[in-house]
């Protein structure tokens, strides 16, 4: 059995070499490769101050086994300023050619796990939550869901809609009360 550090390296050149072959890294010659070399130490550095080399290997290994199983899944969030995300596959952007901060992400100084999030094509979450269970015992997973923003945008929108319509129907019942005491009155 490898030790994680060990295995997320083997990932990570396994990532490189991938990338190199579709022409999106600098080659070995060009200096432009410098700041890749540099921000992959720096990475690696901080994975191994907090020990998170696991976490990596699961979130990539869920990345690999939605892919090849054709199934939608992307990450998003602050993760995408991580080059070692994106050596394993976990993002999709370059986050030298964007300069794209991972301290944002991850750092030295940050408490707790860093945030990657997976969105995952909704026809395949259950395959995908099976496939976690298996691999790692379902006594090891749980599903987490959050809210999104606009989601609980509209549900406060439609708490303000929901309130004024049930004053205008208060004022409603109010008038149509006053409208029959008036006609009962002229009657």
């Amino acid at each position: 059995k490898h030790h994680p550090e060990f295995l997320l390296h083997q990932w990570v050149e396994e990532g490189k070499r991938q990338r190199w072959s579709q022409g999106e890294l600098p080659t070995i010659a060009d200096p432009a490769l410098r700041p890749y070399a540099d921000r992959e130490v720096y990475e690696f550095e901080i994975l191994r101050h907090h020990n998170f080399f696991n976490y990596f290997l699961v979130v990539a290994d869920l990345v690999r086994w939605a892919r090849q199983e054709n199934i939608l899944c992307v990450a998003r969030g602050s993760c995408g300023g991580s080059l070692l995300c994106w050596y394993l596959g976990i993002t999709e952007l370059d986050p030298i050619k964007h300069d794209l901060p991972v301290e944002r992400f991850i750092g030295f100084h940050r408490k707790g796990l860093p945030d990657i999030d997976l969105d995952v094509d909704s026809r395949h979450r259950d395959r995908f939550y099976e496939y976690l269970q298996d691999k790692y015992g379902a006594d090891h997973c749980a599903q987490i869901a959050a809210l999104s923003r606009e989601y609980v945008a509209m549900e406060q929108t439609a708490g303000v809609f929901s309130s004024t319509i049930d004053r205008l129907g208060a004022k409603l019942e109010e008038a149509e009360e006053s409208i029959a005491e008036l006609t009962d009155q002229r009657d």
